[in-house]
């Protein structure tokens, strides 16, 4: 486990002789390639700001927004939402 972060190492199997360890640069773009994937799955927009607090020390939060969806029939198929993302998420249920 990183003890900075208390980030585990996790294994990805068997490891081939032909497989190429992935770099640091390969790993962020493979994370936010699927994190677009997402995004666009559910027509969302993931957003970075602070908690807009004018004292102290701002804490930044990530918000979700997705819009409202229609049909071709002009029929509402899905609310608009809007929420923030857990201070925390490790990919896990718990």
């Amino acid at each position: 486990m990183d003890s900075q972060r208390g980030i585990e190492t996790r294994t990805r199997g068997a490891f081939e002789e032909e497989d190429m360890m992935l770099t640091s640069k390969e790993r962020e773009a493979e994370f936010l390639s699927d994190l677009r994937t997402l995004l666009a799955k559910h027509y969302a927009v993931l957003e970075v700001t602070d908690d807009g607090e004018s004292y102290g020390m701002q804490c930044g939060m990530c918000e979700i927004t997705m819009g409202s969806e229609w049909d071709d029939d002009d029929n509402q198929v899905s609310e608009f939402t809007c929420f923030r993302l857990p201070n925390y998420m490790d990919g896990t249920d718990g």
